[in-house]
Parts: C-alpha cells; structure tokens; sequence
C-alpha cells in the first residue's frame, strides 16, 4: 500500500529546519572559540576519523535501512547480527586509527606543532570515533522501520545537546582539541541511545546468512561510499597539505554555511530510501520530490550568495572574511547535490546502489584532479570551483543512469511544473 510521504516530509523538513538554525548556531560557536587556525586542525581531524570508520564499515549501515524496511529477516535477529558487526568495526577502527599516526601519515598534511595531533589526544579521538559509529549505525534501526515520527523527536536531540555543552563550557573553558572531541561526540552518543532502544532487547547472536546478505548488499554501497565522502572532504586534507590549516578553518566555514541549504534535500532522501525500498509505487514520486527541492535549494543559494557578504562576517567574526568567495564559488555545487542525492536515495532503493558509486568513481577523478590543480594555483576558491564544477558534472552521468531505468529526462528533476504544488498533498 502507498503511503502518502508529504506530511513525514514536511514534519522531517520542519526538524531539520529547526536543528538548521541550532546548528548553525553551534557551528558560529565553535569557530569564535576555536579561530580559524585551530578549527582547520578540528576540521582536518574529523575528516579522517570520519574516512577510517568509511573504510572499515563496508556499508552495513545503508544495507540495514534496505533489509529491515525490505522486511527480509526476522527484525531482532537482523539487529543481533547488526549490533555484532558494529562492534568488529569498531575495533577495526580503533587499530587503524591507533597506527596510522605512527606511519607519519600526518607530517606532511599538519604543521610540526599539530603532526602529532591524533596521537596526543587519542582517547578522544577513539570516543569520538565510537560515539560517531553507535549514531551512524543506530540511525538506521528507526529509518529502517519507517519510525519517522520518532527519528524526527530523537533528530533535535543532537544539535540541542550540543548547543548546550559549547554554550557551557566555551564560557569557562580556552578551547582545546581534546574537549572538543568529547563535547561533539557526547552530542552523536546522547540520541544514538535512544535509536539503539528500539532494537532491545539485544542477545548479540551473529547468523551466517543475514551477515553474509547485508554484506553483498553492502559491498556495492562501500566504495561508491568512500569515494563520494572524498569527493565533499578531499579538499579539506588538499588545503591541508598544500596551504595552511587556518585555509581549511576559512574553507570549512563555507562548507558549513554552503551545506545547511540541503537540509530539505536530507529531510526527503531520508524518508525516500526506506519508503521506496518498502514500495515501488514511492518510487514513482522521485521527479516530483526533486523539482521541489531543487526549486527550494536554488532559491537560498540565489539569497546566501546576496548577503554572504555581510552575513558571514556578522555571525563568524571578522576573521572569517575569507570565506566569503569559496562560500559563493561553491553553491552551485550544492544546488546539483540538492539532486543527486535524491536520484542515489531512489537508485539504493531500487537495489542498485552500484550506479551511484560509479558515478562516485568518475566524479572522484575529477574532483581530485580539480583539486589538485586548482588549490595551489588558486588557494581555496580552487577548490570551491572544484567542487562545483565535479558535482555538477556528476548529476548528468547520474541523471543519465537514472533516464535509463527509469525513462524520466533530467529536465523533469529540475523544472517546477504549475500544479506540483497541488500534487504535494498525495505525495
């Protein structure tokens, strides 16, 4: 039977809506705090711990949404094997995490002062890593069970909680990496409990076969995973390397601010993956879905690129003026995004996930090579151009693999049509 999505969509939309303005709130936070120097190091730090948990996780979180939706295990003996898994990449992590530091890898991309960043503040890194790992695999108990009303509740948590420790401990505490650390994964940790409650009670029983089909599933989604995280965070670590880590404090910044436009665009990827998975009839509701958030993406792009000028300096302090050029040099990047994430949630659905990572592939290899041409040459607005230029390059070839299934044009994805609005209700 097919469920009318709007109102889940537009009660997710308005939680977004509202963690948007908290998170920004505590992005403005952090970066008064920390300055643009150190929030590079943070930035450069996250990023690898969030690329190790991609490579040691081959993708048993995005399969856990597609099974339990798909109803094609037992849901409590799906979960047991799920929660065992989680904890193998757990400990993967934390080795990987453990000797990477000591191969030097860390030389080159951080200045003496920071290269041995990870190693001096391990402990909170390995929290942060677990706590970051519990969220991302928990998240996907309730989504999988369409429990949206509920995801939406637990949702606010995070950014609230958040909120709440910055504004408490910025006032009497100087910033430090390790507290930082702590404080944002205590804000992953606090509402991955709640999502983990829905799987109680747990008995930690590893079954063969639910562990070997989650992981062919999850097989096709781990490199187009990795590549595509790379292709949002690559230039993160390629600042690094080639500039300086208060660059990728200034980039990050625009990153931030560029990336809170997509919160409709998460909002309806969210609820799409597990209704369509559940439902071929959802499928059918992809176009629509994306003329409206494109129409809605392009509108705050067109308003953030007007008053980033003043706005930026206003919220972030002056020392951030220089984030206002990579900030408007890459939205129209994130106004091809506000797509593409649509057309993957509605390809992993369908069961074929692997047409999204090789569009990861390809948009890598450009993404990469930009980047690496681009930020020496040009600095950070090198790499903002990349980012547009790659991500829009890879919405054709991934509007392309979706015309082929589907037989819907891309013009179809972007172009509001005059009673669109009126269909919303039966969406």
């Amino acid at each position: 039977m097919s469920r009318v999505l709007a109102p889940v969509i537009g009660i997710t939309f308005l939680v977004q809506l509202v963690a948007f303005f908290i998170g920004l709130g505590n992005n403005v936070i952090l970066s008064r705090w920390l300055g643009p120097e150190m929030l590079g190091v943070f930035a450069s730090v996250i990023v690898i711990i969030e690329l190790v948990f991609k490579i040691v996780n081959p993708g048993l979180d995005t399969a856990a949404i597609y099974f339990i939706s798909s109803k094609k295990f037992e849901f409590y003996k799906y979960v047991n094997t799920y929660s065992v898994n989680g904890f193998v990449v757990f400990l993967l992590g934390t080795l990987v995490l453990f000797f990477i530091p000591q191969a030097g890898f860390f030389i080159e991309l951080f200045d003496s002062r920071n290269s041995g960043i990870i190693s001096s503040n391990f402990f909170a890194v390995g929290f942060y890593f677990l706590s970051f790992l519990f969220h991302e695999f928990g998240v996907k108990i309730p989504l999988g069970l369409q429990q949206f009303k509920s995801y939406n509740k637990i949702q606010i948590l995070k950014p609230v909680f958040l909120f709440l420790l910055l504004t408490g401990f910025s006032a009497f505490y100087e910033a430090d990496l390790n507290i930082i650390l702590v404080l944002v994964g205590a804000s992953f940790f606090l509402p991955a409990i709640f999502y983990w409650l829905k799987a109680l009670p747990l008995k930690f029983k590893w079954e063969k076969e639910t562990a070997d089909e989650s992981l062919r599933y999850g097989i096709k989604v781990m490199l187009g995973s990795i590549i595509q995280f790379l292709n949002y965070r690559a230039d993160i670590l390629i600042i690094g390397y080639f500039l300086t880590q208060t660059e990728v404090g200034w980039y990050y910044v625009a990153v931030l601010v560029a990336e809170r436009l997509l919160f409709l665009t998460q909002a309806t990827a969210t609820i799409l993956l597990p209704a369509a998975s559940s439902s071929e009839k959802q499928m059918e509701k992809t176009p629509l879905l994306s003329r409206l958030n494109f129409t809605v993406v392009l509108a705050g792009s067109i308003l953030i690129g007007i008053i980033a000028y003043w706005i930026i300096p206003f919220l972030f302090s002056a020392n951030y003026s220089n984030s206002v050029l990579p900030l408007v040099l890459i939205l129209p990047g994130i106004i091809s995004l506000s797509v593409s994430k649509l057309i993957s949630a509605d390809l992993a659905a369908r069961g074929l996930p692997q047409y999204s990572t090789y569009v990861s592939i390809l948009n890598f290899i450009l993404n990469i090579t930009l980047n690496l041409i681009l930020i020496p040459s040009l600095g950070i607005p090198g790499a903002a151009i990349s980012s547009s230029l790659s991500y829009s390059a890879a919405l054709i070839l991934q509007a392309y693999y979706y015309k082929k299934i589907s037989s819907v044009p891309l013009k179809d994805m972007l172009l509001i049509k005059k009673n669109d609005i009126k269909k919303l209700k039966f969406v």
